[in-house]
């Protein structure tokens, strides 16, 4: 008993950018809100984004502190 050939879909680029933008007209005003939030280019304040911290300052300041108590 044999199995049916697998058949793969590969969409373009052109297919992709249709099916997105079928599904970005779905949206309700808060999801595009939402989802366009990072990507904001208007005028006036930027959207909340959640803050973005830096760790290597605050590791080269720990490594510093713990070099100082080992010595």
């Amino acid at each position: 008993m044999g199995s049916a050939p697998q058949v793969v879909y590969l969409p373009t680029p052109q297919q992709i950018a249709e099916a997105c933008e079928t599904l970005r007209q779905q949206w309700s005003p808060a999801e595009q809100k939402r989802r366009n939030a990072r990507r904001w280019v208007g005028d006036g304040p930027a959207p909340w984004s959640p803050p973005c911290i830096d760790t290597s300052l605050c590791l080269a300041r720990v490594r510093r502190v713990a070099l100082e108590a080992s010595a």
